[in-house]
């Protein structure tokens, strides 16, 4: 392989390291929580689409576009973390916005 590909990596001492070894942990663990939460919602979602004969509220629509590209981002982040960095980090930046998104859009949405 060529170096050119990878830069190399400055030393970290053994407290460093294990305080990344700990945050990448964490990243993780809220990931992972937030797409079984996502999830979770889609189904829930999916069922109250299936049981309602009347037309839902628009606002409900948006909701669940914001979880489903909540989901998306989390899961094809996980993907392609090993080669494109960059470009995870702004796809978890995305469903971090769009989890807060559609936490407030459920909170606004009318329920008669």
């Amino acid at each position: 392989m060529s170096s050119r590909f990878y830069p190399p990596q400055p030393p970290v001492n053994a407290q460093g390291s294990q305080a990344a070894t700990s945050n990448v942990a964490q990243a993780v663990e809220w990931q992972t929580v937030l797409m079984a939460s996502c999830f979770d919602s889609a189904l829930k979602t999916a069922v109250l689409f299936a049981e309602t004969k009347s037309e839902l509220p628009l606002s409900f629509l948006i909701f669940s576009f914001a979880n489903l590209l909540t989901f998306l981002s989390l899961f094809l982040a996980k993907f392609i973390a090993p080669k494109f960095a960059v470009v995870c980090q702004v796809m978890e930046k995305v469903a971090v916005v769009s989890a807060v998104t559609a936490f407030i859009i459920s909170l606004t949405i009318p329920f008669h």
